[in-house]
C-alpha cells in the first residue's frame, strides 16, 4: 500500500508538471513571436531638429516600416511612415520640444504578419 502510495504521489507530480510546463510555454511562445529580427534590419537616423519639425531618414533594410515614434520628452507620437523609403528622408512637422530632458528619440513600428511591433529605439537627438 507505500508502494501504491508513492507510485500515485509520483504519477500526480509529473502530472502537475506537465500542467504547469503547458502554460509556461505557451507564455514564452506569445511572447518570443513580439521579439523579431526584422527590428535589427531597420535603420532611422535623426538628420534634423529646429524645434517643431524633425527630419529622419531611413538607412537600408527591408523590415516593413508602418509609422515611427517619435518620443519628446514624457511625449510620444506615432507618424505614419508607409511612404518612407530605403534610403529616404521623411518631414515630421509639430514635434514639440521637451519639457523635462533635452532629447528627442525616435523607434521604428514595423508590420510582422499583420502584427504592429515596436522595435527599440532607432537614435536620439539632444538639444543643445
Amino acid at each position: 500500500s507505500e508502494l501504491i502510495t508513492a507510485i500515485l504521489i509520483i504519477l500526480l507530480v509529473l502530472g502537475a508538471i506537465v500542467i504547469v510546463w503547458t502554460v509556461v510555454k505557451g507564455r514564452i511562445t506569445k511572447s518570443s513571436e513580439k521579439i523579431t529580427t526584422e527590428c535589427t534590419t531597420l535603420s532611422l537616423e535623426i538628420v534634423k531638429y529646429d524645434g517643431a519639425t524633425l527630419i529622419v531618414k531611413r538607412g537600408a533594410g527591408e523590415a516593413n516600416l508602418k509609422k515611427i515614434r517619435v518620443i519628446s520628452g514624457e511625449a510620444s507620437k506615432d507618424i505614419t511612415a508607409t511612404d518612407l523609403e530605403e534610403l529616404g528622408l521623411k518631414e515630421i512637422k509639430g514635434i514639440e520640444p521637451p519639457h523635462t530632458d533635452n532629447k528627442i528619440q525616435i523607434a521604428g513600428i514595423i508590420d510582422v504578419n499583420g502584427n504592429e511591433v515596436v522595435c527599440p529605439i532607432a537614435d536620439t537627438y539632444t538639444i543643445s
